[in-house]
């Protein structure tokens, strides 16, 4: 995903992919990602694990949620990010999280 930082700037960031449908996404973001989906009203998806999307999407970001989780004893922190699409996802993209 790429973020607003500048025109001309992009940055990768990594996510865990919770939920998606056909017009949105939920995803699982690491403490030192959030500030990308905080500081802006809008990110563009070119790329999802190892396959680059056909279209850019542009996706809004509806909600942002903190929450605490246990993973090997240890509390962790993370948030739930929701983005919903102006396009439709295709159906070979939502039938690739069918595969991994």
């Amino acid at each position: 995903m790429q973020a607003e930082l500048l025109a001309s700037a992009s940055q990768e960031v990594n996510f865990q992919v919770i939920d998606i449908s056909e017009s949105g996404i939920c995803l699982m973001v690491d403490e030192k990602f959030i500030k990308y989906f905080k500081n802006n009203l809008f990110v563009t998806m070119v790329k999802m694990q190892d396959m680059l999307m056909s279209v850019a999407y542009e996706l809004e970001i509806i909600y942002v949620k903190k929450f605490r989780f246990r993973f090997k004893g240890k509390i962790q922190t993370s948030y739930r990010v929701g983005l919903k699409s102006s396009v439709n996802f295709q159906k070979s993209q939502l039938d690739y999280f069918t595969l991994i």
